[in-house]
């Protein structure tokens, strides 16, 4: 899994502040800690707690996240850009990709 966190000051182009690659299974136990226990929760993922995640469809009704949970609590303001990439093992083919854009304000 790779990931990009950059942020955007002014009109200028982004900048990235930080690029990970790490297995997913560990990226969400030492960043997301019990914040991904929840949200597979609310998602119906059983075993909770499972990684790999189970082959399926998962949908979250009404789920409130509460961000509060996450190990990783120092986020950066402003306008930020989130690109994760998770990867094949053996191939690093790209398996899927996201983008989230975010706006820190407090």
């Amino acid at each position: 899994m790779n990931i990009e966190l950059e942020n955007k000051i002014g009109l200028k182009s982004w900048q990235r502040l930080v690029k990970l690659e790490d297995d997913f299974c560990r990226a969400m136990n030492i960043y997301m800690g019990s914040f991904a226990y929840h949200m597979e929760t609310a998602l119906g993922i059983q075993p909770r707690g499972a990684c790999p995640i189970p082959k399926g469809n998962y949908h979250a009704v009404n789920f409130t996240a509460d961000y509060s949970l996450m190990k990783l609590q120092a986020f950066p303001f402003g306008r930020l850009r989130i690109t994760v990439k998770y990867l094949e093992k053996s191939t690093k083919d790209i398996i899927l990709c996201t983008k989230t854009l975010v706006t820190n304000t407090q």
